[in-house]
Formats: structure tokens, sequence, C-alpha cells
């Protein structure tokens, strides 16, 4: 595979205005006043005028560190989106079964859906969920992936959906896919690999120019030795190109950030730098190797000070330039960092439906932002 570098240049445009930040809803059961535990992973999209936000995971038992059970959740909220973004929740739905971590772009016919994960493993099952001229939600099977995956990216261009990255049972994955929206029975066709594996990246579109481009940005992998590297490199693509191209490193390294395009370039929503990850990542593998039952205890005792400390993710929002090739600071999320989600574009607002804002913690809103032209 080709790879090509683009070089900074100097002239650039101002990033988009972040106004009328809020907390536009809970993930609230129908007809109770309580907020529900919030999610991981969760499936989320627009559809026909309606912020869709399905499955995801969380730990309604206690703490993973402390012997609490990851529970995959099966739960369809349905909310119809009103003026200046205002959710209302319509009603709740379920899935065909529990399903977190999958990759899923809003198309015009529905939210794809691609692989993922529950209590019975990977999966490579696809669907289309829609909604029903009574707003009921319609779930539609679509070819599986080729491959068991989670924790992947996908996009869609209108004609195509593009699912890349991901892991499967034999690591960190660089493979991308392609399913013809006009053509979807005739399943997956392998297209361009990522530069290097991804997992808990993002992937997004952008028609620029008269071309459809697609952007890869941020994410993680596992190295030989075991032990992940975050990324802070950002790739693009021309769909009729062959190759991808190397572009400005992002400011800092993220893995299981959110981001939107915009008119002028992209926009990324904080994300986890690491710090904690790393320490934790490097425990666990140290006492899976010792024989030492006490040194263990204590390593482990380390490890669960380290989760239950967890300091939260980082909070800066940064706006990549498409003309000048260039990244800039475009403000601080208002409230604690959701990461292992999919921001959702609608108009000029931007919805992060819940994720996880700490080690094992799930947050139950959904954030919304404007985009507002400087």
């Amino acid at each position: 595979m080709m790879m090509q570098t683009a070089e900074p240049v100097a002239a650039q445009q101002a990033a988009p205005v972040l106004q009328h930040w809020k907390l536009a809803a809970d993930l609230t059961h129908a007809g109770a006043a309580a907020a529900v535990q919030g999610v991981a992973g969760p499936i989320t999209g627009v559809y026909d005028n309606c912020l869709l936000v399905a499955g995801g995971a969380n730990f309604p038992e206690g703490m993973p560190w402390l012997g609490g059970k990851k529970v995959y959740q099966q739960r369809v909220y349905i909310y119809a989106i009103q003026k200046n973004a205002e959710l209302l929740l319509e009603r709740t739905a379920q899935l065909p079964e529990p399903l977190a971590y999958a990759a899923v772009c809003s198309t015009a016919d529905g939210l794809v859906v691609a692989g993922g994960e529950s209590a019975k493993g990977l999966s490579k099952a696809c669907w289309l969920l829609s909604l029903s001229a009574t707003g009921q939600l319609q779930t539609t099977a679509l070819p599986a992936l080729p491959v068991a995956t989670t924790n992947a990216a996908a996009c869609t261009d209108d004609r195509y959906v593009y699912v890349g990255g991901g892991e499967t049972t034999a690591g960190t994955t660089a493979a991308m896919y392609r399913l013809d929206l006009q053509a979807p029975a005739k399943g997956w066709t392998n297209w361009i690999s990522l530069p290097q594996p991804l997992s808990h990246f993002v992937l997004l579109h952008r028609k620029q120019q008269g071309k459809h481009v697609l952007f890869a940005a941020a994410g993680r992998y596992k190295k030989s030795n075991g032990l992940s590297t975050f990324s802070a490199q950002l790739y693009s693509m021309d769909v009729t190109a062959n190759s991808w191209t190397s572009l400005a490193n992002m400011p800092v390294a993220l893995s299981a950030g959110t981001a939107v395009a915009t008119k002028d370039g992209l926009l990324l929503f904080g994300g986890d730098t690491g710090e904690t990850f790393y320490q934790v990542e490097a425990l666990i593998q140290t006492i899976a190797s010792t024989n030492d039952t006490a040194q263990a205890a204590k390593l482990n005792a380390q490890k669960i000070a380290l989760q239950s400390q967890h300091p939260g993710f980082h909070p800066q929002v940064y706006h990549y330039h498409v003309d000048s090739n260039t990244w800039s600071e475009a403000g601080r999320l208002p409230y604690a960092t959701p990461v292992t989600t999919t921001a959702v574009p609608w108009h000029q607002w931007v919805f992060i439906p819940s994720g996880e804002i700490k080690a094992g913690i799930r947050s139950p809103y959904i954030i919304s932002v404007k985009l507002q032209r400087p």
C-alpha cells in the first residue's frame, strides 16, 4: 500500500465556535423519573429527525476491579429532536439481542450497525435500524462482516458504508470493508486497509472539491509485547485513489474520543490520553507473569487504586483545518468528557450520547452543542 505525506501550509481558517452546551437528556426509562446508569459503546445515530441511543455496556453491580460483571444492554431510546435540538423521549424499544461496541453510522435508510460484542463474544452480525411510519423500531438484517470485530469505526459517503479497524480474536486489525447501500445483498467487500492496525479510533467522511474523502484519526493498537500504543496520527484517502495520505499529527495522542466532520475540517471532542490506561495495562501484565502471591496482591492493590482514582478524560476540543493541514484548540467540554461513544451531527448541532467518563463509570447524559461559524 502506498503512503503519501501532506505538508502543513500557513493559512488557517478559524475553528467553529462551540455555543449552547447543554445536557440535552438523561437516558430515562419511559414513564419513570429516575435516570438509569449510562452505557459505553452505545449504538447512536439520527434517523427521521430522531436520535437513537441503543445497547451499550455497563457495570450495574459494581466496578470490574471489585468483581462487578460487565452487562450488555438491549434497550433502545428513541428521542424526537425538536427546536434548538431539544430532545423528547418518545418511546423505548429492544434490540434483537444485547450489543455494545459496534461500528455504527447514520444513513438515509437508517443506522448501519456492524459487529460489536456481547456476553457471547465478538460479533460479525450487521443490522439496519430504522423507524416505521408510526415511529416503531424496525430491525433489518444486513450481510455479516467477513470477520467478527469489535471497537471498529464506520462512516458513509451515502453510496457505500465503510467499516475499518477494531479488534478481532487475532488482535487489533487494519482491515477495512465496504458495503454498497444500493446493492447490500452483495455483501461486504475488502477495501483498502488502514495504514496501521487501530481500534477505538474515528472514521469520518467529508465531501471536498467534489470528491469523497475518508479520514481516520486517533485510536490505539497493541504492540507485539502485549502493551498498547495510542495514536496521534491523522490519515485521509480519496475513495477513488488506492492509498492513504498521512496528514498533520494531532496535538496529543488520543483513544476512544468522538469526532464529526465540519464545513472546514474535523472536530474532535477529547479522548483518553492513556496515562492511567498504560499504568493499569502494565500492572495487569506484570501480575499475570508473577508466581509470587504476595507480590501479585500488592500489585493488584496498586491497580485498584489507579482505577478507583481515575481522573477522567482529556476535555480539550480540537479542530483540524483541511485547507491548511493544521490543528487548533476549539474549546473544552464543560462536562465530564465521555469516551467510547459516537458523536452524532444534526444540522448545526452535535449530540454526544452517554459513554464512559472514568474507568468503569458511565454517564447517563446526552450532551449537545451548537457549532457556530466564526
